[in-house]
């Protein structure tokens, strides 16, 4: 049994930080005003009702205005059952409603295959054998009727889903494999406006991606917390009070505040071009995240775009062939002088150039210079090749971090590089990777220690910054409701999966 009671709600709470909420954000769609990668496809959603208030007198018809201030302020966790205490705050009214909710199990399933196994590498993003199952258990592998040793014949990477053989002999071979696992499911509590009541909408059970396939909130519900479903347990993520993941923080004191005011200052010159109605360049800068890139290439260091950039082929090492299909990420073919190939929107950026579109009526044209594998020593190495291509009033994200850490010179000579073209700079921080795979980034307290060294090298530098730790932090009031176990769902280390872009892309077209 877990407990967790954040003091940030309640602090917050006091000094009426839920003042203010947009009304315009829902929950896993967008309208045309807000930035976008994809939205989440609606796939099997089911609602199960909860009516188990404590106390049953509450008429929550008389608060008026109540939605602008509701937030779960503490909750208790045990298997797949939680209790949580939903408050209610209005100019006149401050009550609490205690909820008891126990969630659907997913079903324990047993499945049996033939598979071919392969020798490969044993870290995640470069095994090349079959996904089976997330967190798989009782493996039996067998060849011709023997049973074949684990650690001896091959490996078990039970976390990620995956074997890998130890033998020469058995390289591409074939193989039985059976194994036990329990899909995972993303589940919202969301408060219903319309009928003022607490409901618990079902996504749809998943090995890999349950995110890309978590229910769609319509415009009459709040949501309140994600949970993530896994069998017999629950990972229970109260979302604080806002209205959208991603969407604009409702805490207008402290470090946001004063980001929002370099923000502004800082995206002058593009603010002003924009609003006479021109068109601007958008650069990408940074590495194979901001490259979405082709796997296994680099890139042309002389040229934006091309073949290895921006591909739908982004998702292949992991994503099932089905979320590979998703008619809602959009494709293109494009040739870029080095022949034509499929290219996906599915990057931060795409969505700040389609927020910038619809917002202001101009074209944007995306420009993509990230190398994956690339450091942020090369980024200014190569500055030369982007310098000449941009004009005063473009915009250029940057975010290096991943490959080696920041060298702080490194970005102030990126940022004044971009700065003596009177182009606006952006710095994406380093997005925050899986656990699993001990990548120095998915260390909560360095990732935070960096993220505000560069908070600081941005106000220095008179450049915007998007403020993702408000976001991103453990059981934070913004928390966007994305478990670590499902971080960088793309190479399950450092880069982000499809509705983890999603929730970038957003911060990035509402915060820059």
């Amino acid at each position: 049994t877990a407990s967790v009671s954040p003091v940030e709600y309640t602090d917050r709470s006091e000094r009426g930080w839920y003042i203010g909420y947009d009304t315009k954000l829902v929950y896993g769609s967008f309208d045309a005003n807000i930035a976008t990668v994809r939205t989440i496809k609606k796939i099997d959603q089911t609602v199960q009702k909860i009516n188990n208030f404590a106390d049953n007198s509450v008429d929550l018809f008389k608060l008026q205005n109540f939605i602008q201030s509701s937030f779960i302020e503490d909750f208790t966790v045990s298997a797949r059952n939680v209790k949580f205490n939903t408050r209610y705050i209005n100019a006149e009214n401050r009550l609490n409603i205690t909820s008891d909710i126990t969630f659907d199990a997913t079903a324990t399933q047993t499945v049996t295959k033939t598979i071919t196994l392969l020798k490969s590498a044993d870290v995640s993003w470069e095994n090349r054998n079959t996904f089976l199952a997330r967190d798989m258990r009782n493996i039996i592998v067998k060849q011709g009727g023997a049973t074949l040793v684990k650690d001896v014949d091959y490996k078990e990477f039970t976390w990620y889903g995956k074997l890998n053989a130890i033998k020469d002999s058995l390289n591409n071979t074939s193989v039985d494999v059976s194994y036990t696992f329990e899909n995972y499911r993303v589940d919202i509590v969301a408060l219903d406006t319309y009928w003022r009541r607490i409901e618990v909408l079902k996504g749809t059970e998943r090995s890999y991606d349950p995110y890309e396939y978590m229910p769609i909130l319509t415009e009459n519900y709040k949501p309140l917390a994600v949970v993530l479903v896994h069998g017999n347990s629950v990972e229970f993520m109260p979302l604080g009070d806002i209205f959208n993941i991603a969407g604009r923080p409702n805490d207008s004191s402290g470090d946001y505040a004063a980001v929002m005011e370099n923000n502004r200052k800082a995206l002058a010159s593009t603010f002003a071009k924009l609003n006479r109605g021109e068109n601007i360049k958008l650069i990408g800068y940074g590495d194979s995240i901001t490259a979405c890139e082709y796997v296994g290439t680099g890139g042309k260091w002389e040229t934006a775009n091309g073949k290895e950039r921006d591909r739908a082929d982004y998702l292949e090492h992991y994503y099932p062939a089905d979320s590979k299909a998703l008619t809602d990420i959009k494709k293109f073919m494009r040739d870029d002088g080095d022949g034509t190939f499929e290219h996906a929107e599915i990057g931060w950026n795409w969505s700040l150039k389609n927020y910038i579109e619809s917002k202001f009526g101009v074209v944007v044209d995306y420009q993509n210079w990230a190398i994956g594998g690339g450091n942020i020593t090369d980024g200014k190495n190569r500055m030369s090749y982007v310098l000449s291509t941009v004009s005063a009033g473009d915009i250029a994200v940057v975010c290096y971090g991943t490959n080696g850490g920041l060298n702080f010179d490194d970005l102030n000579a990126i940022v004044k590089g971009f700065q003596s073209k009177n182009v606006s700079v952006i710095l994406m921080p380093t997005p925050i990777a899986n656990p699993a795979n001990n990548h120095s980034m998915s260390n909560q307290s360095q990732w935070s220690s960096l993220n505000g060294y560069m908070m600081q090298e941005a106000m220095r530098l008179n450049c915007a910054i998007v403020p993702t730790w408000h976001y991103l932090l453990n059981h934070s009031p913004m928390s966007i409701g994305l478990s670590s176990k499902f971080r960088s769902n793309q190479n399950l280390i450092n880069h982000p999966g499809l509705f983890e872009f999603q929730c970038y892309g957003k911060m990035l077209g509402r915060n820059g």
